[in-house]
């Protein structure tokens, strides 16, 4: 996710057709018979009446690009990637046994439209998160709010303290991959890009009937789609309500609610958001073409301190600002969250004086000794410091 900033008009060669005729032109019998132009403009023109249905300010503009075979589109500012090689070349590529592995994609054209109104979501979301265009859900936008590429300080290993992104990139082993599924903001994405697809590819079979386009679409929504996936997910997290769990963690982090959670997700979560900042971290860092350790440094006092006071004030601004919410219970629910940042500070400050955590001044005596050892250390400071487009593991 990223800013909504430099949305714009992008007419395209199929901005006079209905939107039926327009879906039509997603059946194999044509899909398959277009060059990548030609299917620029037909995603162009689904991203367009897609956004305009939404109530989005301008669109997003589509473009194919050069992606690693596991990307399928990723968002970011006012464009919209989507994979070269899978939908305009119909070619999945991978390495197996240190071959090069070509295999035809027989399904792109409705992976292509699910991907394209995967992303437009993640578009919609930033506005609102901008407030370039109201959400009418103020618990939905809580929500979002608590998943962007914001930091908290999360606990690690040995009673150490680090940062942790609200974004969740899906590194830890084994859950990681449904926490970055089921985070707010890819959850509804998945969700609604999945049940678009599926009532236009119903329309196409009813009208057309059906081809192998579609029976490997339904082939893979049964196997790897959103129902799929929960159902793992329930298995490996061992409740039914693990979706919740995760952004509820994510929002008690956030705006230092207390909401009761099982101490194993909300464990398991936290070390998803500590991995999370790492790998942006090293990403961001790479793009600029320098070079990062794996090590990463523990916060100090002060930047804990910052971090929650974040906390406060970005759960005050969204209380003021909820309509369900009066204002004195706005002031009397931050004032609760104020006395739990004070009781936080005086343990933090507790594990300071017992070695856990280091300080400015510590910080400031190190590198009067060590000179500037650390210049390939990940900067731990609070911000959103290199946030990324999105996550490159599937559709993001």
């Amino acid at each position: 996710m990223a800013s909504a900033n430099g949305y714009g008009q992008h007419p395209t060669i199929y901005g006079h057709l209905s939107n039926e005729e327009l879906t039509a032109l997603y059946r194999e019998s044509s899909w398959f018979q277009m060059d990548e132009h030609s299917r620029q403009q037909l995603l162009q023109e689904t991203v367009n009446r897609s956004a305009a249905a939404k109530g989005e300010l301008g669109a997003c503009e589509v473009r194919f690009a050069d992606m690693k075979s596991s990307t399928l589109g990723r968002q970011s500012d006012n464009v919209i990637e989507v994979n070269r090689s899978i939908f305009a070349q119909d070619t999945y590529s991978h390495v197996y046994d240190g071959h090069l592995i070509e295999e035809p994609v027989f399904d792109s054209n409705m992976r292509a439209l699910e991907t394209v109104l995967h992303e437009d979501i993640h578009a919609w979301q930033n506005q609102c998160l901008d407030g370039v265009i109201p959400c009418q859900n103020p618990e939905l936008l809580a929500e979002y709010e608590a998943n962007d590429f914001s930091l908290s300080v999360v606990p690690g290993e040995n009673g150490n303290l680090r940062l942790g992104s609200h974004y969740l990139n899906g590194v830890t082993d084994d859950t990681g991959y449904y926490m970055y599924y089921f985070q707010s903001t890819e959850r509804d994405a998945h969700l609604y890009s999945q049940q678009q697809t599926v009532h236009i590819m119903n329309s196409l079979e009813q009208k057309y009937g059906t081809d192998k386009s579609l029976l490997t679409y339904q082939k893979n929504v049964l196997t790897n789609g959103y129902q799929a996936t929960f159902q793992r997910g329930q298995q490996i997290f061992g409740s039914s309500q693990f979706e919740r769990e995760i952004n509820q963690v994510l929002m008690n982090q956030y705006y230092g609610t207390k909401v009761p959670v099982r101490k194993e997700m909300e464990t398991a979560v936290q070390k998803e958001m500590a991995a999370s900042y790492i790998q942006q971290q090293k990403a961001a860092q790479q793009s600029k073409g320098e070079t990062m350790n794996s090590s990463y440094k523990s916060v100090t006092v002060e930047e804990y301190d910052a971090a929650l006071r974040g906390s406060v004030n970005a759960f005050y601004t969204h209380a003021i600002n909820d309509p369900s919410m009066s204002r004195e219970e706005a002031i009397a629910q931050t004032a609760q969250m104020s006395e739990n940042y004070l009781n936080t500070m005086d343990e933090v400050h507790a594990a300071h004086e017992e070695g856990l955590i280091a300080s400015e001044q510590d910080t400031a005596a190190e590198t009067s000794q060590a000179g500037t050892e650390n210049e390939d250390g990940i900067d731990s400071g609070a911000g959103n410091d290199g946030g990324l487009g999105d996550d490159d593991g599937g559709i993001e």
